[in-house]
C-alpha cells in the first residue's frame, strides 16, 4: 500500500504547516492585543 508508506510523511508536512499556521493566528492577536493597549485607546 503506496498510502501506508505516504502517510507518516504526509503527517509530518501537514504538522508543520499547522504549526506555521498556528504561529502566525498567535502573532496576529498578540499584534491586535498590543494595538488595542496604547494609551490613546486607555483615555477613551
Amino acid at each position: 500500500m503506496d498510502f501506508a508508506k505516504s502517510a507518516p510523511n504526509e503527517l509530518k508536512e501537514l504538522n508543520k504547516k499547522l504549526k506555521s499556521v498556528e504561529a502566525k493566528i498567535n502573532n496576529i492577536v498578540e499584534a491586535i492585543m498590543n494595538g488595542i493597549s496604547t494609551p490613546s485607546t486607555k483615555q477613551a
